[in-house]
């Protein structure tokens, strides 16, 4: 929505606002940390109004803003965050901005800015010479608290959905140490090489579990278009009408990106950037997926510019593996938790388009809220 050009029939009842008529804004000179020496815990948050939002934390006990609820604004960016917590500042870009009066809620404000369409150019300070100026359509205060109410619903669902793909990723890091350590319901261990591992289960190197192989070239004006993806370090990028690998495969990167490992359900053209795996052995191709993903491939890169896989090194290396019906157990169950935090990555995504679409609709004026009483 760009308010900067508003809509010339406005709902009943709602008013043209300039962005300064509704918010004060301060400098944040007397919140500005001194150190910046963070740390990954402390007593107060520092803070920037775009993406990393929480930088830190600093042990100063001066200068701390806390008349909150407050919205960060970067005066470079035109990013913001809504805060409800003590805080410090990392730089002098950053407006503090509060509602002028009791009768706007701040909250329905913060969206309503983050709504605008702002295109930044040049490198310079935009609130004071241009963003306060700009004209918004404001409803009364009682329907801005009932939208804000439907946005804060879905934000509420956004925020659950995090916590349970958060917290399925911490049980998913925890079961593939212990499965991949104890197995299933084994009671007798022997000590190897690599550690203790399940009495049943043998230690082999890497290359005699699972082959891995340089991919092929496919210069870029060779490439059409077709019905195979052609996979490198970041995955898979496009498709081309030739498959070079029968499905299933398991790709990673051999130069560039090192450490993402890949799971490709079709035939496909892994590109020379990757290292895919040739022969499995008999292995449970899922298996020997989440084994490689669990190797931490990355610590063997080499390179001091663009960072190299060498094969034949990671080949070397010792691995523990149960036997094929115990593989079948332990990768369906990491292939279930995967399936789980995929839903809800899918469902948050349309939670977000959801909250995107209400924005546009509540914020204009389209779609109105019924207030009761």
């Amino acid at each position: 929505m760009n308010t900067n050009l508003v809509q010339k029939n406005i709902p009943k009842g709602w008013e043209i606002k300039k962005i300064k008529d509704l918010l004060d804004y301060e400098r944040p000179d007397k919140y500005i940390v001194e150190s910046s020496s963070y740390t990954d815990k402390g007593k107060i948050p520092v803070l920037t109004a775009n993406k990393s939002f929480i930088l830190g934390y600093t042990e100063e006990d001066f200068g701390i803003y806390g008349n909150l609820p407050v919205i960060i604004f970067d005066d470079f960016t035109t990013d913001s965050k809504l805060v409800d917590f003590p805080f410090k500042i990392k730089s002098s870009a950053i407006k503090i901005l509060r509602s002028k009066s009791e009768h706007q809620n701040l909250r329905y404000l913060f969206e309503l800015i983050k709504s605008i369409n702002f295109l930044v150019g040049d490198h310079k300070r935009y609130y004071i010479s241009e963003f306060q100026n700009l004209d918004v359509v404001v409803p009364p205060w009682e329907e801005q608290k009932k939208i804000v109410e439907i946005l804060m619903s879905v934000d509420d669902e956004i925020k659950k959905t995090d916590e349970i793909i958060s917290q399925t990723g911490k049980l998913k890091k925890g079961l593939m140490q212990d499965l991949f350590t104890k197995g299933i319901g084994h009671k007798k261990f022997k000590k190897t090489k690599i550690g203790e591992i399940p009495e049943e289960w043998k230690v082999a190197t890497f290359e005699e579990f699972a082959t891995l192989q340089r991919g092929f070239d496919l210069p870029a004006s060779d490439r059409i278009s077709g019905e195979y993806p052609l996979v490198t370090s970041n995955g898979i990028t496009s498709t081309h009408n030739k498959s070079k690998v029968k499905a299933p495969g398991v790709v990673t990167g051999r130069s560039g990106t090192l450490g993402n490992v890949f799971y490709i359900k079709d035939d496909f053209w892994p590109l020379n950037t990757t290292l895919y795996v040739k022969n499995f052995y008999g292995n449970n191709e899922r298996f020997v997926y989440y084994k490689i993903k669990s190797f931490d491939l990355i610590r063997f890169g080499t390179g001091t510019g663009v960072p190299t896989l060498n094969r034949n090194i990671v080949h070397k290396e010792h691995v523990a593996i149960p036997n094929r019906t115990e593989q079948n157990k332990i990768a369906d169950i990491l292939f279930n938790i995967d399936y789980k935090i995929t839903n809800n990555i899918k469902f948050k995504e349309k939670l977000v388009e959801l909250k995107k679409g209400l924005i546009q609709d509540l914020l204009s004026g389209k779609v109105r809220v019924k207030i009761c009483g």
